[in-house]
């Protein structure tokens, strides 16, 4: 069959319609399928807006090739109802009982759901876990419990259109985490209890859509942060208790939208922390009881009207900046 080239999905579909087809599917390397999935966009009004070809296999079948070779590879493919859950009551062991594999790789992928789509406690070999440009098109996302291994993890331009997107309680580790221009759209994103490994966590360009955004008790370590250019929308977004080491930290240009923003308690440690430019909405922006040991700057930030507060901080050792910030009608305080 004709080499296919997938690109990425754009988010501003309103609904979708699948056929599968009796026809070979390759996108190129072990991307090869012996059923299409066609499936159609449509707009709000039901026009079509486009038609994406994807390789099809049945989820029985990706169950049984888990099986004989531990491992997950869905590059291209239509996914139908996976769950972790479900393979475990296959063979017939506890529900949060941990499944070795030695890899996951489902780039340009589709996965589809009426229930959720669960990758969770799951532990994965060194090698690479890759979900990038791929869309999580519908039921619930669930990566909670699940040990990235050491190698890299990239969700970069992923579609996550889950009304819940649940990473808490996951563990990363030495490789890079990367959201780069994955987009969340409105639901709840939980990054509760997360551990995001000593490597690099990239944020940058992310839009996180409206709704809550936890990233409560995080442990982001050693690694360089950042949410550079990330858009949240309407929800609380909040890091209360989060923990950062030696790494740099950046929120430069993020955009925080009208929702209350929660740095209560967190711990910045000693690397650089970077809010310039960074725009907050008329939600409340909480400081209070945060610990640093380094340098924090909010050049040029812009507060709306909600009550800002460093009560309680501990700089002692730190340099604050606020240099030509920008302060709505808000009550200030540094108590």
């Amino acid at each position: 069959p004709k080499q296919t080239k997938q690109i990425m999905i754009h988010p501003d579909f309103y609904s979708y319609k699948v056929k599968i087809v009796d026809k070979p599917f390759s996108a190129g390397g072990d991307a090869y399928y012996k059923q299409t999935a066609i499936i159609s966009f449509y707009n709000i009004k039901q026009q079509l807006l486009f038609s994406k070809d994807f390789g099809y296999i049945s989820t029985d079948e990706i169950y049984d090739n888990i099986e004989k070779h531990n491992l997950v590879n869905l590059d291209y493919c239509y996914v139908r109802n996976f769950s972790f859950t479900t393979y475990r009551r296959i063979q017939v062991v506890d529900k949060f009982s941990s499944i070795k594999l030695k890899s996951i790789s489902a780039q340009n992928a589709f996965f589809d759901s009426e229930y959720n789509i669960d990758f969770s406690y799951l532990i994965i070999d060194e090698s690479v876990v890759n979900f990038e440009n791929t869309c999580f098109a519908n039921g619930d996302l669930k990566f909670s419990h699940t040990n990235f291994g050491n190698g890299d993890v990239n969700f970069s331009y992923a579609l996550f259109r889950s009304s819940i997107v649940d990473f808490s309680n996951a563990i990363f580790g030495e490789g890079d985490v990367v959201f780069k221009n994955a987009t969340f759209l409105d639901g709840f994103k939980n990054f509760q209890y997360t551990d995001f490994g000593v490597g690099p966590i990239n944020f940058v360009n992310t839009d996180f859509g409206n709704g809550e955004v936890s990233f409560i008790n995080s442990n982001f370590n050693e690694g360089d942060v950042s949410f550079k250019v990330a858009r949240f929308g309407t929800g609380k977004v909040d890091f209360h208790f989060a923990k950062f080491y030696g790494g740099d930290i950046s929120f430069e240009r993020t955009s925080f939208g009208d929702g209350d923003v929660d740095f209560k308690t967190v711990e910045f440690g000693t690397g650089k922390v970077n809010f310039n430019r960074a725009t907050f909405g008329n939600g409340n922006v909480v400081f209070e009881a945060s610990g640093a040991d380094g340098r924090i700057t909010f050049k040029k930030t812009s507060f709306g009207n909600g009550d800002l507060s460093f009560d309680l901080a501990e700089y002692e050792n730190t340099e604050l900046n606020l240099e030509k910030a920008f302060f709505g009608e808000c009550n200030l305080s540094f108590f």
